[in-house]
């Protein structure tokens, strides 16, 4: 398959839409850095989604499930995870700087 870069808009509405294609769509382009900066992803259900390497600074990810997301070398800066849930995702590496983190899920047990 021929690789295929997403605009910005692309790629946050297919993440929105549908995890299995977005993870899909990164296995067939591992040579492009998803631009998600500033994204509105509130409430949004982004379970084991590959976001590795993202760039997600700035956005609203408040609420979102990213439990089991794969979050390694993602840039978060100043992202908004208030109340997210990230127990089982992978962070090594991550740029949480300046990242809300108040109530969010990071251990314990799965709800």
């Amino acid at each position: 398959m021929v690789a295929r870069t997403l605009s910005h808009a692309e790629q946050v509405g297919l993440l929105r839409r549908d995890v299995d294609r977005w993870n899909v769509w990164r296995q067939e382009n591992q040579d492009v850095t998803p631009d998600l900066q500033g994204a509105d992803f509130a409430l949004a259900d982004l379970h084991a989604a590959d976001l590795h390497e993202a760039d997600l600074s700035m956005a609203n990810l408040r609420e979102a499930d990213l439990s089991g997301a794969d979050l390694r070398d993602a840039d978060l800066d100043n992202a908004d995870l208030t109340r997210a849930d990230l127990l089982g995702a992978d962070l090594h590496g991550a740029n949480l700087h300046g990242a809300d983190l108040t109530e969010a899920i990071i251990s314990g047990r799965p709800r």
